[in-house]
């Protein structure tokens, strides 16, 4: 359990380092790079358009998948959750940024825009290090399972 914990732990801070995830709905077989914006609660939120099909699509499913890949290159992870539209202005008040405001001409009141709140996620999350191939290496040489042995290390299944 320390280590899901740990990988959880890296996971955000790895997405507060680079917030840019592939973020789709399940079954449409398209993603599209998205900006996470988490909040204080590590509640994650997508500023969106309401004409663009990502979220034309919320009324047909609302089931949200996620690949995300570190800047380093050294932590991935599966996220799937469930994406909902938030009118909370005082949410989007407080994610508002100046990057987000060069996407709508008419800032927070423009009518095209739409807050995205990705709710229940989980993650499945994977750690490389520099260590790994050595550890792969020699796990093989000792007769253990590399695969198994580097899975219980740097992969878990977390609630986000």
């Amino acid at each position: 359990m320390g280590n899901e914990q740990e990988l959880k732990s890296d996971f955000w801070d790895a997405l507060d380092d680079s917030p840019f995830m592939m973020l789709g709905l399940k079954g449409s077989g398209m993603t599209r790079p998205m900006t996470a914006q988490v909040d204080d609660q590590k509640d994650i939120y997508f500023f969106a358009s309401k004409s663009e099909e990502l979220v034309k699509d919320l009324g047909t499913s609302g089931d949200a998948i996620a690949a995300y890949a570190s800047k380093g290159h050294d932590f991935f992870a599966s996220v799937k959750g469930r994406l909902e539209v938030s009118n909370d202005r005082a949410k989007i008040d407080e994610l508002w940024n100046p990057m987000v405001a060069t996407w709508y001409k008419d800032g927070k009141e423009d009518p095209d825009l739409v807050l995205l709140r990705l709710a229940d996620p989980t993650a499945d999350v994977w750690k490389s290090d520099g260590t790994s191939l050595l550890k792969t290496v020699w796990l093989k040489l000792t007769g253990g399972d590399p695969g198994e042995q580097l899975d219980n290390d740097n992969r878990a299944e977390v609630a986000l």
